[in-house]
C-alpha cells in the first residue's frame, strides 16, 4: 500500500471515529426532563381540561394562559386581557372568575373595580393588603404608572379603558400607592373619567383597585 492510500485510510478511520463520538455525546430528548419557560405559559383547553369535558372544548377550544395552576382564558371582546374561569354555566356559558391578567404588563387585576366604598389613602392601602380575591392574597394598591397603564386615551367617553375591557363597576377616580414627591401628605390618583393623573391630600376619599404581581415600588409608602 503506497503512502497516498495509507493517508486516505487513516483519514477515513479518524472521520468515522469522530462521528461516533459526536453521535454518543448528543443528549436525546428522551433523556431530558421537560422545562417550562418562566412566567405565564400558553396551553390549550385539551391540555387543561379532560378530553371528556366536551362542553369546555365546544366553548373555548383556544389558547389560554395558565398561572398559579389556574387557567386564564382570553377575554373574547379584547384579547389583551385574560380571565380566570370558575366553571361553566348550563347551556354552555362560561362562569368568569374575578382575576384579570393584563398581558401587556403582566399584572393581575381585580375584575371588580368597586370592592368597597371610597376611603382615605392609608385606609385604602391597608384594605388592598388585607383583601382576598379568588382565594388569593398578596394584593396591593397599584403605583401611579401601573394604574395609568390601563388607560386608553383614544376611547370616547368614560371610562378611559380599552374598548371591550372585562372590568366591572369601574368608578370615577382611584388612589395609587405613589406618594407625591416633596410632599408626603399628598398621593397620586388617576381619573377613569378623563384619564388625568394628579395628586391630592391623603385624607381625601378615593376608591381602591387591588393589583397583584409587579414590583410594587412606590416612594413614601413605608
Amino acid at each position: 500500500m503506497n503512502a497516498c492510500k495509507k493517508t486516505i485510510v487513516v483519514f477515513s478511520v479518524a472521520t468515522f471515529l469522530a462521528l461516533i463520538f459526536v453521535f454518543l455525546s448528543v443528549p436525546w430528548a428522551g433523556d431530558l426532563e421537560p422545562v417550562d419557560p418562566p412566567g405565564p405559559t400558553m396551553h390549550t383547553l385539551e391540555q387543561i381540561y379532560s378530553a371528556t369535558n366536551s362542553q369546555a372544548d365546544r366553548i373555548y377550544n383556544k389558547p389560554i394562559w395558565k398561572i398559579w395552576g389556574r387557567p386564564f382564558i382570553d377575554w373574547p371582546d379584547n384579547d389583551r386581557f385574560a380571565l380566570t374561569v370558575d366553571g361553566f354555566l348550563p347551556g354552555g356559558g362560561i362562569l368568569w372568575g374575578q382575576m384579570v391578567l393584563d398581558k401587556e404588563t403582566g399584572l393581575i387585576w381585580a375584575r371588580n373595580a368597586y370592592l368597597d366604598v371610597s376611603k382615605p389613602w392609608t385606609v385604602a392601602i391597608d384594605f388592598c393588603r388585607r383583601i382576598t380575591i379568588s382565594n388569593r392574597q398578596g394584593w396591593r394598591m397599584p403605583t401611579a404608572e401601573e394604574l395609568a397603564s390601563l388607560l386608553d386615551m383614544s376611547v370616547q367617553g368614560s371610562p378611559k379603558l380599552p374598548s371591550g375591557h372585562p372590568f366591572e363597576n369601574v368608578q370615577n377616580s382611584y388612589w395609587t400607592s405613589t406618594t407625591r414627591e416633596g410632599d408626603s401628605g399628598d398621593a397620586w390618583n388617576v381619573s377613569m373619567t378623563n384619564g388625568i393623573s394628579g395628586y391630592i391630600g391623603k385624607g381625601t376619599y378615593r376608591y381602591a383597585w387591588p393589583v397583584r404581581g409587579g414590583n410594587g415600588y412606590a416612594t413614601g409608602n413605608w
